[in-house]
Formats: C-alpha cells, sequence, structure tokens
C-alpha cells in the first residue's frame, strides 16, 4: 500500500488485507504500524482519525505536500513542530485560568454567595479548550497540577471530566452540571491550603479537616434553589467510594452520584499525576494504573474503562525519556496490561517488562 498526501483519497480505497508498507502516522500517533495487515477495524479507526484531525488538514493544504508522494517522517516532525507550538499556547490559556479560578474562589470565601454566571461563563472559556482538547491533554499528562492542588488541580479536574462525561454521550445539560461541579469541587481545600502544604506527616485533627472540605463548598449552595442537584451532589461526593471507603458520609454504590463519580476519576488521576509536597509524580503508566486498580472496588468501573480507553489515544506516539537518557516512542498501549506499552528505542521495539532497570523519568 502507498500512502500519498492524498490520505483522504487513500484512506477511501484502503481495502482489508493488505500490508502497510510504512508506518501511517495521523496526529502525531501511529495509527498502523509498518508491515500490519490491514483489518476492518484498523481501517475503521484511520478513517476516523483522518477526518478529526485538523493539523493533517492544514498540512494537506499546503502546497508543498500535494501531489507529490508524502514522507512520513517529514509529516510527523512539522506536526511535532507545530503542536509544540500549539502545547505553549495551552500552557499560557491554563495559567490564565489557575489565575481566574483563584479569582473565583477569593470572592466566593468573601462572598459566600457563588456567582453562577461568573462560573457559567468560565467554564465556556475552558470548554473551548475541547473542540481539540489534544493539548489540552497532554499539558495534563505532562504536567499535572504540580504543588498547586486547588487552582490549577481545579481546571484540570474541570477539563477530565467534560471529556469523560463526552465520552459517555452525556447529553448538553448535564455537561454544563458537570462542568460547575468540577470548577466548584475543591473550594473547601481553598479554606485548608495551609495543611496542604505541609511536608511533614499530618495529624488527625488535620486529616479530619481534609475529609470535610467537600461539605465546606456543598455548604455555599446547598440552599440556592436555581442550582441543581447535581451540581450539589457531584461537589458533596466527589470523594465517596463504592466499596464506602471514602468520606464525608461513608456512601456505597448507586447512592454516589454520577457526576461525583466522573469527578473522583478525573480528581485521581490528575493526583496522581502530580508532583506534591508530600509526594513525587508517579509516571504516566502508574497514574493509568491506578485508575485501572482503583476502578475494582473504588470507582465506577464503566467508567474507568471509558476514561482509560480514550486517554491512552493521547499517549500514542509521545517521546519518554528513560533514567539511562534513552528515549522510546510509545506505538501501542493495551488497556489490559497498562504498564507495558510496546516502545520504539533505536529502531527496536522494547519490551520494558523485560527491564527491570529502566525507569520513567518524563514524557517528553
Amino acid at each position: 500500500m502507498k500512502v500519498s498526501s492524498n490520505l483522504e483519497f487513500d484512506i477511501e480505497k484502503l481495502t482489508k488485507g493488505k500490508i502497510a508498507e510504512k508506518d501511517i502516522i495521523i496526529d502525531d500517533k501511529i495509527l498502523v504500524k509498518k508491515g500490519a495487515i490491514l483489518t476492518e477495524e484498523i481501517i475503521k479507526k484511520l478513517q476516523n482519525e483522518y477526518l478529526e484531525n485538523p493539523i493533517f488538514h492544514e498540512l494537506y493544504k499546503e502546497s508543498s505536500l500535494k501531489d507529490v508522494t508524502c514522507n512520513l517522517d517529514e509529516v510527523e516532525q512539522e506536526i511535532k513542530k507545530r503542536e509544540e507550538i500549539l502545547l505553549d499556547e495551552v500552557i499560557v490559556k491554563v495559567q490564565k485560568y489557575t489565575e481566574e479560578m483563584k479569582d473565583i474562589f477569593e470572592k466566593l470565601d468573601s462572598s459566600n454567595i457563588p456567582n453562577m454566571i461568573e462560573i457559567r461563563n468560565f467554564s465556556e472559556k475552558i470548554l473551548e479548550e475541547l473542540t481539540s482538547p489534544r493539548m489540552a491533554v497532554k499539558n495534563i499528562v505532562l504536567y499535572g497540577s504540580g504543588n498547586d492542588s486547588v487552582f490549577k488541580h481545579s481546571v484540570n479536574v474541570t477539563i477530565l471530566s467534560v471529556l469523560l462525561g463526552k465520552w459517555l454521550n452525556f447529553d448538553d445539560e448535564k455537561l454544563s452540571c458537570l462542568m460547575r461541579a468540577a470548577l466548584l469541587h475543591d473550594f473547601g481545600k481553598y479554606k485548608i491550603q495551609e495543611i496542604l502544604d505541609k511536608e511533614e506527616e499530618l495529624n488527625e485533627e488535620e486529616f479530619r479537616a481534609i475529609r470535610q472540605h467537600p461539605v465546606v463548598a456543598y455548604n455555599l449552595i446547598q440552599n440556592l434553589s436555581y442550582v441543581n442537584d447535581d451540581i450539589k451532589l457531584g461537589i458533596l461526593m466527589h470523594h465517596e467510594r463504592l466499596d464506602g471507603s471514602g468520606y464525608p458520609l461513608k456512601r456505597k454504590d448507586n447512592q454516589i452520584n454520577d457526576i461525583a463519580r466522573i469527578i473522583a476519576i478525573a480528581d485521581t488521576f490528575d493526583g496522581v499525576n502530580s508532583k506534591r509536597n508530600y509526594k513525587p509524580k508517579k509516571d504516566l503508566f502508574e497514574a493509568l494504573e491506578t485508575i485501572r486498580e482503583e476502578g475494582i472496588e473504588k470507582l465506577d468501573y464503566k467508567y474507568c474503562n471509558v476514561f482509560i480507553e480514550h486517554i491512552i489515544n493521547y499517549y500514542i506516539g509521545e517521546y519518554i525519556l528513560f533514567n539511562n537518557n534513552k528515549v522510546a516512542k510509545i506505538i501501542q498501549i493495551d488497556v489490559n496490561n497498562l504498564s507495558a506499552p510496546l516502545l520504539l528505542c533505536e529502531d527496536k521495539f522494547l519490551d520494558i517488562r523485560k527491564h527491570k532497570e529502566l525507569k520513567i523519568e518524563k514524557i517528553l
């Protein structure tokens, strides 16, 4: 199979059973590895990815790529370059959103009445980032929320929560409730930042204060008739767990609100994927494994599976740095074996399970 710059034409003509002569890279992801036999599933995925890829469409429109054989390595490099620019723009925007989030919490603290119009307007800004979410997700995967476990964390959790809601096909009204609940879910932490910033071990009183932070935010809005109950319960229950081990109410199973279940997954992922004063950042595969493990008894199993199945698509094609300074490319991730992805290192496939000495330092 030859792949030309006119991928739309070629993709429509792909035939089941043919063999790919080159890696097919779209949106910085290897969708088809050289030598792979094309199946109906692969062809469908390739078609879908191309149709949803604005960067590749932009490249195709340029005369330098028309009517010539497409060098996929050059395309990958060009996509990487342009995505770096987009990522820098997203980082600046997220920092701005973080500052706005802080301003909203400060106003809440002084008035004790949430300005839902301001929150709605703020949520719409974030929603704009999710029309093409790759860079927003990459920013979260690369950097987490660092030591900012309140403001940037709330922005990241909102982005991940809304994406998961979209993947679950929530309607616009439910997505709107989800977004507002995610934005406000950790307002209670704003009141106890001194405790959160401590590097030494917390005492029992401090642990009790942390376990009460969902109640603090809930108390702000519980008597507001114009605020949907899904928002209230999503805030109150985002630390409840299906096995009853959560807080503050020790709710179980179907007693836990759907929106709270989604925020719990996003909150957990950003938490384990971020470096805090009291703990290091887990590597990207450990963060996925945490969601898988927590989904067995604590988090919603179905929602966790949907989250993992979609989020791993943002990892494919990325480069990781090992503790020996070698760089590898993520080729494929098995949803049933998240900690052992297929990697390409120095033109050879690398089975990380056979190299216990290798530790992932960071994603590049």
